[in-house]
């Protein structure tokens, strides 16, 4: 691609896409494309803007990572619990409980393992989320990704999955009537749309 064709247009780019072409040359090893792109910020006595905007994304994307290993610990939270509540449970039916004691121990259990369900859902959904975002953008994910080394994190990569009632679950957990609205990952790709362009609007 003869790039000097193009560059007269660069600064009719926008902040993300003249971003995007960034770590495109950076994948090729172009530096000289790179330095084209970045040249082609409108306010050149400004910090450069799409290291700025780069900079402000990776901080986002930590907030992400932050975000992720609370949803990962709250799910080993209610493993834990679940785990705690089945063992009350099994030792309720060898002693003289009531019925009404015996069913809130049941019930107990059911609720810690509906929340194992709903926070290891969350966790995929803001995970395939933000990847579907970068798919969208074409950023370069490595270098906006500071993901933290953990265990759990890898864990939670590696065995965490939506649940296919997981409806039925925030339903039963919840005490509110409103309707529920639910996150996927195409409205988590979204809103990290809307704040790219919260971020480039300024």
């Amino acid at each position: 691609m003869n790039t000097n064709q193009i560059a007269k247009y660069y600064k009719s780019l926008s902040l993300p896409e003249r971003l995007r072409l960034i770590h495109d040359a950076d994948r090729r090893g172009d530096s000289s494309e790179r330095r084209k792109l970045k040249d082609a910020a409108n306010n050149h006595y400004q910090l450069d803007d799409t290291g700025k905007l780069e900079e402000e994304m990776r901080n986002l994307t930590m907030y992400h990572h932050a975000l992720q290993l609370e949803f990962a610990a709250e799910f080993w939270f209610a493993q834990t619990r679940a785990s705690w509540a089945l063992d009350n449970w099994d030792e309720a039916a060898s002693l003289n409980v009531s019925e009404e004691e015996e069913k809130k121990l049941e019930d107990q259990y059911q609720f810690w393992l509906r929340a194992i369900k709903v926070f290891e859902s969350r966790y995929v959904v803001e995970r395939e989320g933000f990847n579907l975002f970068i798919l969208q953008t074409g950023f370069d994910k490595e270098r906006l990704d500071r993901t933290p080394d953990s265990w759990l994190i890898d864990y939670m990569n590696e065995n965490a999955r939506v649940h296919d009632d997981l409806v039925e679950c925030l339903q039963t957990m919840r005490k509110s009537k409103e309707p529920l609205l639910l996150k996927t990952a195409e409205s988590v790709a979204m809103g990290w749309h809307k704040t790219v362009a919260e971020l480039v609007a300024g």
